[in-house]
């Protein structure tokens, strides 16, 4: 019987996850776009729709895979 090898584990990249200013700003940009930009131009509402849509789906997969201490991480302070 032949020998099955194992492969070495895959190394999760690291994210950054994204701020709940993020989600709001996505949030909002969508319902602008559909509710007031689509009155004016449909293209560019639908062009910013996928932007905003974009962005969300961003935070949604950065708030995901990121790690719980990461999330939890003081912002460091600036130095001059």
């Amino acid at each position: 019987m032949p020998r099955i090898e194992r492969l070495p584990p895959i190394k999760r990249p690291r994210i950054a996850p994204l701020n709940s200013a993020w989600f709001l700003s996505s949030i909002v940009g969508i319902i602008v776009s559909v509710g007031y930009v689509s009155k004016i131009s449909l293209p560019w509402a639908a062009a910013f729709t996928v932007v905003f849509a974009a962005m969300f789906f961003a935070g949604l997969l950065s708030k995901s895979r990121a790690m719980p201490d990461d999330q939890r991480a003081p912002m460091p302070r600036r130095t001059k």
